[in-house]
């Protein structure tokens, strides 16, 4: 997310955690800053080559995510690179990958950055 900043601010993480999922709202405030509660916690995680982390169109995602875990994830998959490499389409939109593979069209409000996924 980019409000009021030149660099992407990580906004909402969903998290699968022994089946269970979670939604982790990155953005919690600090004073006037925004932090991630449990950074070190979420590295780790994000490190761990057993978890496979999806994106989709993951740049900016990863961008925001430089400050815990500067090399990346160990294991990412970008669905947008992957809709690409299978011919679905190069550059495809989180919501026209949706609607073309599952017939869904995600409302308006729901579009836009999709976050990180870590499994």
């Amino acid at each position: 997310m980019r409000t009021d900043t030149f660099r992407p601010k990580l906004a909402l993480i969903q998290a699968n955690v022994g089946g269970a999922i979670a939604l982790l709202d990155a953005p919690a405030k600090s004073g006037k800053t925004r932090t991630i509660s449990a950074p070190d916690a979420l590295a780790a995680r994000l490190r761990d080559p057993a978890c496979l982390c999806v994106m989709h169109s993951a740049s900016e995602d990863l961008e925001a995510l430089a400050g815990i875990v500067p090399d990346g994830p160990a294991v990412l998959f970008d669905t947008q690179i992957a809709a690409a490499m299978t011919g679905l389409g190069a550059g495809l939109s989180y919501q026209k990958l949706v609607a073309l593979l599952l017939t869904i069209d995600l409302p308006r409000r729901k579009r836009g950055r999709t976050g990180c996924s870590v499994r």
